[in-house]
């Protein structure tokens, strides 16, 4: 288990009510503070934007929009807030809507386990080369190849 960044452990809540206000906070905050809140107050001053840039920057959003919909519309939604980039956001938890939830977690982990089959043999085959090259040049070493070259 690896160690979290401090700056991570801390979600600093932009409950303000304009981007330009969250801007100001989030300059005078820096570096220090890596996640932030954009709860509904600000996302409907403009406050997805800014998220976008947040995370462009490095930054992790947390999404408090409070979903509570039909499944489907809850499940389509979700998806878009994590193209968005978003860390995680808020759904009511209803029974469907945890499903909606459940089903983008498996489609996630579903396309990390491609993602990583793909690479896998790619590695192998990167390692392969660099340690037959080590052993290459050993034996070369060795045997005095290498002088008789000269």
């Amino acid at each position: 288990m690896t160690a979290a960044d401090p700056r991570d452990r801390l979600i600093v809540g932009l409950d303000l009510p304009t981007v330009a206000a969250a801007e100001a906070m989030v300059e005078r905050l820096g570096d220090s503070v890596s996640f932030y809140k954009i709860g509904l107050q600000l996302t409907f001053a403009g406050g997805l934007g800014l998220a976008e840039r947040l995370i462009g920057r490095g930054k992790k959003v947390f999404l408090d929009v409070k979903l509570l919909d039909i499944d489907n519309t809850v499940e389509h939604a979700v998806e878009n807030i994590a193209r968005l980039g978003m860390t995680f956001c808020t759904i009511h938890a209803y029974p469907k809507a945890m499903r909606a939830a459940d089903i983008f977690d498996a489609d996630t982990r579903a396309a990390i386990k491609r993602f990583t089959s793909l690479f896998e043999p790619l590695i192998i085959l990167i390692m392969g080369v660099a340690v037959g090259s080590l052993i290459l040049s050993m034996l070369l070493a060795i045997t005095g190849i290498n002088d008789m070259a000269m």
